[in-house]
């Protein structure tokens, strides 16, 4: 869930900086570099604890990744 929040974010940049121009990445408190760091962190430590639980619930956790990626772009 916060995966899909800071990945939206990113994605949702310039348009936040005219509508929600106070929000993280708009603002300048977090870098978009940054951010990317954020999301592919929790993408590792989500996949790492899928995998941990079994395979299928990578597989799962995989999907939800491409699916949260396609909502956002």
């Amino acid at each position: 869930c916060a995966m899909s929040q800071t990945m939206n974010d990113y994605f949702d940049r310039e348009v936040d900086a005219i509508n929600e121009p106070e929000r993280p990445i708009p603002s300048g408190k977090i870098s978009k570099q940054a951010s990317w760091l954020i999301t592919f962190g929790l993408i590792l430590t989500g996949f790492l604890v899928a995998l941990s639980i079994h395979p299928y619930v990578m597989a799962i956790a995989f999907v939800g990744v491409l699916m949260s990626h396609a909502y956002s772009e």
